[in-house]
């Protein structure tokens, strides 16, 4: 539930969080988190979701070879 964790970290960078703290909190890099905020402003919460989406598929692919 990767995707509550993205969620979960704007709400705070919204509540004035500063990025480093999130850095921090989440235990991510810079550009994991410019990555998400990114998504976010593209896509809106699929963006978010939509990674879980990729992964999940790559992983069944990956199981059924």
């Amino acid at each position: 539930m990767r995707y509550v964790t993205r969620a979960h970290c704007l709400i705070l960078a919204s509540q004035g969080v500063k990025k480093r703290e999130l850095m921090n909190i989440f235990r991510i890099s810079y550009k994991t988190l410019y990555n998400w905020f990114n998504r976010w402003e593209l896509e809106g919460m699929i963006g978010l979701y939509r990674t879980y989406l990729i992964s999940f598929a790559r992983s069944r692919k990956i199981k059924a070879e």
